[in-house]
């Protein structure tokens, strides 16, 4: 009599947490998810947001719930596309890895923390999670005065504001870039500013 022990694909997530971290409002950033198969029976993974609990290997024979399922919307509105696939089923050889592009499209100010559930085909006991995380913030700038009082000016006589009476302020974790628009008043005043763009650092200040 034979006596043996059936043992179905063995996968491994190299990296459990995909944390993208500061991300800025209106942006794209991409994390590499490694899959490794460390068995010799080759098979396949399903990818699914722990919420789409509705997608299974059978219910993807809709084209229409493939693609829908490749792509997670957040509560805030924010994207996580798993890039390159047209189905969030991966298939792994033997003994292989696999890379997987997880994208993350940022449209609003979020602390985005999402979980993502492996599924391996023929192993129904084998669940592996992973998470994302993301600070999404936007620039947040703004001036020292809104008005400065020039008292009476000349024509043809330049009027030079000293530095520092006029600055902007960047009280963000992000660096934020400016630009001033030379302003043209009537073909009679015109007023410039230097510097006229841009980079201000974070939690700092660009004296005009």
């Amino acid at each position: 009599m034979f006596q043996g022990e059936f043992k179905g694909p063995v996968i491994k997530l190299i990296e459990p947490i995909i944390d993208f971290g500061l991300v800025k409002v209106n942006s794209k950033n991409k994390f590499r998810v490694i899959l490794e198969n460390t068995s010799p029976i080759p098979t396949e993974v399903l990818i699914r947001n722990v919420r789409n609990t509705s997608i299974t290997f059978n219910s993807l024979s809709s084209i229409a719930l493939r693609k829908q399922s490749i792509a997670t919307e957040t509560l805030e509105g924010n994207i996580l596309n798993l890039l390159g696939n047209d189905t969030p089923v991966v298939k792994l050889p033997a003994n292989s890895q696999a890379d997987i592009l997880l994208q993350l499209e940022s449209h609003k100010v979020e602390s985005l923390v999402e979980y993502f559930e492996v599924l391996v085909k023929g192993s129904p006991e084998t669940r592996l999670y992973f998470q994302a995380l993301a600070e999404i913030q936007k620039p947040m700038v703004t001036l020292s005065r809104w008005d400065i009082n020039l008292g009476t000016i000349y024509a043809g006589v330049p009027v030079l504001i000293n530095r520092g009476e006029l600055s902007i302020k960047n009280y963000g974790n992000l660096p934020a870039q400016f630009h001033w628009e030379e302003r043209i008043e009537q073909d009679r005043t015109v007023v410039r500013f230097e510097p006229s763009r841009g980079v201000i650092p974070p939690k700092s200040e660009t004296k005009v």
